[in-house]
């Protein structure tokens, strides 16, 4: 097994040009230091380089042993330009770290600050709300359940607001730097999706929307139960990829029970196996990009069917998980 995966590794780089494998060098035939550069030195590089690549291995066909010789060929690209990024980031952030961490106390002060505060005057408020409460209308159940997704919402983007602060310039600058370099030649940008867990659905619609074919029914919320339909309905295409619930047995079977449900009634995040249903709920090519790895796309099957659906997966965004956004026109 092991000797398979060496020649499979050889062949990869085999596929590559060799001025994209190391050393790399510049117009002078200098080796190319990717910590001395500047940041948008090197993230315009790797645009460059990604961009070369993708031409190059477009020649290679499009059949299935095609296609995964293509992807290994990327993969060897990739893997340098996440090294080099670590390495820059490593070099280029130590000197900030005791600064941003300065910046995060002063957020966590500032926070506990407000907390006194609020305490400080639960007492006053208590007496006015008591006095105020004879006479106020009685609030439904309906009321109070949308009061309260509005007051976690709320702490929720406070929370992102005091970690991005709390960041400065961060590995989710640096993504976004690099996202928006692969993605100006193309002549597209990120559109920014709201951050609330179901960020991956919105994109999806925020897509259908911007290609011509309207809202999806019942918008991200309606993606996100008619994807759990498709997962259900053909829960082997998906169970293998999903942690837990690869085994065939009574636990497994309530774990992916468990998810398949929480798709359709939580605000959890959607990520690459949901890609693969939403590509099918939606019968459309979903291209996904990235800073740190290749384009992808889901639903090749589905190519010609319609505009092909373009999103931005992110990484790092606000520190609090990974994230999706829709992609536009410049």
């Amino acid at each position: 097994m092991g000797k398979k995966k060496s020649n499979a590794s050889s062949n990869a780089h085999a596929d590559v040009p060799a001025d994209l494998l190391p050393p790399i060098l510049d117009a002078d035939g200098q080796e190319i230091d990717a910590r001395a550069e500047s940041f948008s030195a090197l993230s315009q590089r790797h645009a460059r380089e990604l961009a070369r690549m993708e031409a190059h291995v477009s020649a290679f066909g499009a059949t299935k042993p095609a296609k995964d010789r293509a992807m290994r060929a990327l993969g060897v690209v990739s893997d340098r330009h996440y090294a080099e990024l670590e390495a820059w980031k490593e070099a280029n952030e130590s000197e900030s770290e005791s600064e941003g961490e300065e910046d995060a106390d002063a957020v966590a002060r500032a926070l506990d600050a407000a907390s006194l505060r609020e305490s400080a005057s639960d007492d006053d408020d208590d007496a006015r709300v008591n006095a105020s409460n004879a006479h106020a209308p009685k609030v439904s159940k309906a009321m109070a359940r949308k009061a309260k997704r509005a007051a976690e919402e709320a702490a929720r983007e406070e929370r992102i607001a005091a970690e991005k602060a709390a960041l400065g310039p961060s590995a989710e600058a640096l993504e976004s730097d690099i996202l928006r370099a692969r993605l100006t030649p193309l002549g597209l940008k990120v559109k920014d999706i709201k951050a609330d867990g179901h960020c991956l659905y919105r994109a999806i619609d925020d897509q259908l929307v911007a290609t011509g074919c309207g809202p999806y029914e019942g918008g991200f919320q309606g993606l996100r139960e008619a994807c759990a339909r498709a997962m259900r309905d053909d829960a082997w295409s998906y169970r293998p990829f999903v942690d837990d619930c690869a085994g065939d047995d009574d636990d497994a079977d309530a774990k992916w029970d468990k998810y398949v449900d929480d798709i359709a009634h939580t605000a959890t995040w959607g990520g690459q196996v949901e890609l693969m249903a939403l590509a099918k709920v939606i019968e459309r090519p979903i291209e996904v990009f990235s800073a740190t790895m290749p384009r992808v796309t889901m639903g090749d099957d589905f190519a010609g069917r319609g505009p092909t659906v373009r999103v931005a997966y992110h990484r790092h965004a606000f520190g609090l998980g990974e994230h999706y956004n829709s992609v536009e026109d410049i």
